[in-house]
């Protein structure tokens, strides 16, 4: 199976999007989304989107993983 260029694209774009959110609000995207998940940074519009960019970020990297490990298998 080929990976496609644009799923990589996508995690960068996001990679540097959550770098942004990391810098201004001076922690991890890992730490940030435990505490989202816990309820204890808020419902503010800019979490949301964190915690969003997040999911995608996570979903995609195991996509990508998994195509990776399929071209590696085969």
């Amino acid at each position: 199976m080929k990976i496609k260029s644009h799923a990589v694209d996508d995690l960068l774009s996001l990679s540097q999007q959550l770098s942004e959110f990391e810098r201004q609000y001076g922690m991890s995207s890992a730490v940030f989304f435990e505490k989202y998940s816990r309820g204890e940074m808020g419902d503010a519009m800019p979490f949301i989107k964190w915690a969003g960019r997040y999911q995608l970020y996570l979903d995609l990297k195991i996509k990508i993983e998994k195509s990776l490990e399929r071209v590696i298998a085969a």
